[in-house]
């Protein structure tokens, strides 16, 4: 039997929590408005958020982040 170590990549742990940004967080980051935001959103070209609250949605930061990524490499 071989003994295996223990490291970051093969041990369980618990997910790393994912910053989240409110509109206006996302709406600052992109400098899109909350329109366009919404209208993208619907047409499937930005990420959808997640539903935090009864009234309230975020979108993850790391989403966010790799939209961002493939617009630039896309540029």
């Amino acid at each position: 039997m071989e003994l295996t170590t223990i490291s970051p990549t093969n041990a369980y742990s618990a997910p790393t929590l994912d910053r989240l940004l409110t509109l206006r967080e996302l709406t600052r980051a992109t400098s899109l408005s909350r329109t366009t935001i919404y209208r993208m959103v619907e047409a499937g070209t930005l990420p959808r958020p997640i539903k935090i609250g009864k009234s309230r949605i975020a979108w993850r930061a790391s989403s966010i982040a790799f939209w961002l990524a493939e617009r630039q490499v896309a540029a």
